[in-house]
């Protein structure tokens, strides 16, 4: 049976809300009187994924805080949650760099095969981990994508769009001309693929989880896609976003 475990992104600036005047972090941005981080955070533990790892930077004080606050309300109903943190002190290295502390303190900690890879500001329904994995297979990373594209999903700057054909990534990125889908945001991952993480971390001071995958796809690993047409998520850039946000967890009962 494989070992999953969960892993959470939230380490950034928000700089785009921050703009808007929002200075908490942005995964503890209430939406319908729930943060963002703790929306994650239910569907992790609804799919059975009690270990997770959060990676934190902007300030860590006060997402820890919240984090330990929402861990304690789980644990009255749930025997055993696991919380494990790590801090980002290099935030302009972008969140590449974040996930290279957190898949080595997994492979560290020997928490899981396989990793639940969510960003810290994207919001859908539990079903979305629960179909994600099952498509557990032998891919090295698995991309939860969405091949309805409309102009209230591509948003310029902020939307990383795929080129995939018969289940695989050709290639990813803000700025690619030729698409078919966009990436939601979350991902399964095997543990394998910290080598090309830590590859990266040697070589490039800032990098992404695109570039992650860009020389994951470079070195034949295997990147496939799953597309989630049928189960709803957003994602949260700017202030607008956050009007819309609330009505989609009313929508969707969230």
């Amino acid at each position: 049976m494989t070992n999953f475990c969960g892993l959470i992104l939230c380490a950034g600036y928000g700089n785009r809300l921050q703009q808007t005047g929002y200075k908490l972090p942005k995964p503890m941005i209430a939406v319908n009187k729930k943060s963002i981080i703790n929306y994650i955070v239910d569907n992790f533990i609804k799919n059975d994924i009690t270990k997770i790892v959060f990676v934190l930077g902007y300030k860590e004080p006060l997402l820890l805080n919240h984090l330990e606050q929402i861990k304690k309300e789980y644990l009255k109903s749930h025997e055993k949650i696991d919380f494990f943190y790590l801090i980002n002190n290099n935030l302009e290295r972008e969140n590449g760099y974040s996930s290279f502390l957190g898949l080595n303190q997994i492979t560290v900690l020997n928490i899981g095969e396989k990793i639940v890879l969510s960003m810290g500001d994207h919001l859908y329904s539990q079903k979305f981990i629960s179909k994600l994995l099952s498509k557990d297979d032998n891919s090295d990373i698995v991309i939860g994508t969405d091949p309805f594209i409309n102009d209230d999903k591509i948003v310029n700057g902020s939307t990383t769009k795929i080129l995939g054909k018969k289940n695989k990534v050709i290639t990813i990125g803000k700025n690619i001309n030729e698409f078919n889908r966009i990436d939601t945001g979350i991902f399964l991952v095997k543990s394998t693929i910290l080598r090309v993480v830590q590859e990266l971390e040697q070589r490039q001071f800032r990098f992404g989880w695109t570039d992650v995958v860009k020389l994951g796809i470079e070195k034949k690993y295997t990147i496939t896609f799953a597309d989630f047409e049928d189960i709803p998520w957003f994602n949260i850039n700017y202030k607008n976003d956050l009007f819309r946000a609330e009505e989609f967890v009313k929508k969707h009962n969230m």
